[in-house]
């Protein structure tokens, strides 16, 4: 791919499609300051105002970021703009490198973990039904009577396994020869319990997205909310099932002896995100202390 388009504008690539992944997750409002300027950054390397260097830094930080733009998020042509991520004859030369590896090795997309990008794979024929939105794929798969695991392989177009809140109905794969067992036993789907969030001060759309790592986008589409603005004691659901959702915070008590630094090494948490957790500018702390252990 640097072959074909050159590395300066896969690297910038990679770090604007980043940006734009945490953006999207976290809103428009989070770390703003640090997303603006980066963004400049990278608009004064389009237009040759600085050097590759001062991309290189902006990508180097960006990547440590829990994201990772693959191929498809790449491939993606955003609307509106004329600069895609990369350009129109790349995309196409990465489709045909992928078609060929395809075409020269079945094996790869018929197997388990791949067979997905056809709908097709070890387990047979694929039959494509329609549920609900905001419909969990674990429900689906204890009526349908399959492995969840086989049916999130067969989905993986759907983000965090939850079917889209705004789509009436929706399609999902399941095997061919469950397709009887899903009509016979279809009037058993219910909708999945999902957790609940009461809106305490200081809360955002943001912030709640994080808590609970999901997108506050997804949270917006599924309470039908029209704007950001929330409001205290505001309740909304989350959409994640309530066995993926986070373990609460543990409360440690300091006691003679202990600093944060100590507390970090004996629960694995890095230090740093533990002062962030307890909102500590300086490590110091005192006997009788609480500290949230977030794990």
């Amino acid at each position: 791919l640097a072959y074909n388009c050159g590395e300066g504008r896969v690297i910038e690539a990679i770090t604007r499609a980043t940006i734009d992944m945490y953006v999207e997750d976290n809103g428009k409002n989070h770390n703003r300051k640090q997303i603006r300027k980066f963004r400049k950054t990278i608009k004064d390397y389009q237009k040759k105002r600085v050097r590759f260097s001062a991309l290189y830094k902006v990508y180097k930080e960006v990547i440590k970021w829990d994201y990772k733009p693959d191929v498809n998020e790449l491939l993606k042509v955003q609307k509106g703009l004329r600069r895609q991520y990369l350009p129109k004859e790349s995309r196409e030369y990465i489709r045909k490198i992928i078609s060929l590896g395809f075409m020269n090795n079945r094996e790869f997309i018929t197997s388990a973990d791949n067979s997905h990008l056809l709908n097709i794979g070890s387990t047979g024929s694929i039959a494509t039904i329609y549920v609900k939105g905001g419909m969990h794929l674990k429900n689906v798969a204890q009526v349908v009577g399959i492995d969840y695991k086989e049916l999130t392989n067969l989905n993986r177009h759907i983000k965090r396994y939850i079917v889209p809140p705004e789509a009436d109905t929706y399609p999902i794969y399941i095997p061919y020869s469950r397709l009887t067992r899903f009509n016979a036993n279809k009037g058993s789907l219910k909708k999945a319990s999902y957790a609940m969030h009461i809106v305490k001060k200081g809360d955002s759309l943001g912030v709640i997205g994080r808590k609970y790592k999901v997108s506050y986008k997804l949270i917006k589409k599924y309470n039908k909310l029209k704007s950001n603005f929330l409001s205290i004691n505001q309740k909304l659901i989350i959409p994640v099932s309530l066995e993926d959702l986070p373990p609460k915070p543990a409360v440690y008590l300091v006691k003679r002896g202990d600093t944060l630094d100590s507390i970090s090494k004996k629960y694995k948490i890095n230090l740093k995100q533990l002062m962030k957790d307890n909102n500590k500018k300086t490590s110091l702390i005192r006997i009788g202390d609480k500290i949230v252990i977030n794990y």
